[in-house]
């Protein structure tokens, strides 16, 4: 079977770069409630689409609402609720400004609340650049000149500045929203693992929610994306339990996963194969399902994406479509060595991508420093060598590989040597390949 593909289209990139996510998009079954007027938590483990998902709601509801989102990266736990307040506003008027740039006939709209959007754009660009800014839009939109014209003479009463607190600034602010025809505001808050630390985003957040108290509000709603250990903290913060909150899980059905895959599979190849049974026989999709269950990758649409990519480009490079077992086998091989890099954490602990393997830790006092010495010197060592470094002889070494490679190795129970991923030994010696450590 010749095919001709885009394998860029099974690739898991962001979703603000996925130019096919349109065609390939699947509304979760908790779509509706994610995207309804309230305050949400919705948790969900790294690559289970929280991002995806918050990208499209985001698009489809850009003409309803305007969102925000609060990157917990650029504040701190010592910040006034003043400064978690001036961050927020910043984020309001930079999206306030970008939607009025998208649709300037919003300017006809304003009325008296015209005074209030200057004053927000204002302290978005300052005064100079927007009025160089109000210009280019003159230019590029001739058809609103005279309503952009006339909001580039308004001006701004100093009481802005020096009587309005900023549960009034809010106020304001929403009803400038409202009356350019928007319903309110969405704050996005998204916070992972590989972020902060998870104790520090939830203090934070608490300290977000208790100081802004948003969802009070009928017309300012937060949703927040976490993974599941912040979730669980963050279910027991006061801010959650006496607001309105609701705390939602994102999951997949295996037939909305599978479709998924097998949009990105029929668009990559030009509709030459439709659904992943094209690529593996019904056993073989049924190892993958196992596989999937028993990796620890998790059933997420960026496990599913990256098997389909895995075995599009075995079937390129076999030039064929009929598996074997040796073909399943490299599919494997591939998905662990991109999506579950091994490394070690703060405390000495040997981590497989979410998976903490046990029988590797700081206290086996033979097994641990093979592998510590090999993640911290990427490259390859002779055995030789390797044996001196660590005071042993070469067959006291070759025993340690050998217990070590069941450790780590996840198929050399089933395949042996020709299962080997990570712990590898070839003519100029032993290597620690697919860590989060590799120069």
């Amino acid at each position: 079977m010749s095919l001709s593909i885009n394998l860029d289209i099974c690739r898991v990139i962001h979703p603000l770069r996925d130019r096919w996510l349109n065609a390939c998009f699947v509304k979760p079954q908790i779509y509706d409630f994610v995207a309804d007027a309230s305050s949400i938590l919705l948790e969900a483990p790294d690559g289970f689409g929280k991002t995806t998902l918050m990208t499209w709601i985001k698009r489809a509801y850009d003409d309803s609402w305007l969102h925000a989102e609060f990157d917990t990266d650029q504040v701190d736990l010592e910040d006034t609720d003043t400064v978690l307040y001036s961050h927020l506003f910043k984020n309001l008027y930079r999206d306030l400004w970008e939607n009025l740039k998208q649709h300037p006939e919003y300017f006809a709209k304003l009325g008296a609340r015209a005074q209030a959007m200057k004053y927000f754009v204002q302290n978005h660009l300052g005064q100079e650049q927007l009025a160089y800014q109000l210009e280019m839009l003159e230019e590029d939109n001739p058809n609103y000149i005279d309503t952009i014209k006339a909001f580039a003479k308004v001006v701004v009463p100093d009481f802005f500045d020096k009587n309005i607190d900023t549960a009034q600034k809010l106020d304001y602010l929403s009803e400038c929203v409202r009356k350019i025809g928007l319903r309110g505001i969405w704050v996005w808050i998204e916070l992972s693992e590989h972020q902060r630390a998870a104790q520090y985003s939830v203090q934070l957040v608490e300290e977000i929610l208790d100081s802004l108290k948003i969802t009070r509000r009928r017309d300012v709603y937060f949703k927040c994306l976490a993974t599941p250990s912040i979730c669980e903290k963050l279910t027991q913060a006061r801010s959650i339990q006496t607001l309105s909150v609701d705390v939602y899980k994102l999951t997949w059905t295996e037939d909305e996963l599978l479709t998924i895959i097998n949009k990105r599979l029929a668009l990559a190849t030009q509709n030459k194969v439709l659904t992943l049974t094209d690529l593996l026989n019904n056993e073989q999709v049924k190892q993958a399902r196992q596989f999937v269950s028993e990796s620890n990758f998790g059933h997420s649409p960026t496990t599913w994406i990256n098997l389909g990519r895995y075995a599009l480009q075995q079937a390129v490079e076999k030039k064929s479509t009929n598996f074997i077992a040796q073909d399943w086998l490299q599919i494997q091989k591939k998905c662990y060595a991109e999506s579950a890099k091994l490394r070690f954490d703060e405390q000495g602990y040997l981590w497989r991508g979410t998976h903490q393997i046990k029988e590797i830790s700081p206290a086996k006092r033979a097994l641990h420093p093979i592998l510590k010495h090999l993640y911290d010197n990427p490259g390859y060592h002779t055995p030789q060598k390797l044996a001196n470094k660590l005071g042993w002889d070469e067959t006291t070494l070759n025993t340690y590989v050998h217990r070590l490679r069941a450790a780590v190795e996840p198929l050399w129970s089933a395949y042996a040597e020709s299962g080997i991923i990570y712990l590898v030994k070839e003519p100029q010696g032993y290597a620690l390949l697919h860590t989060l450590n590799t120069k």
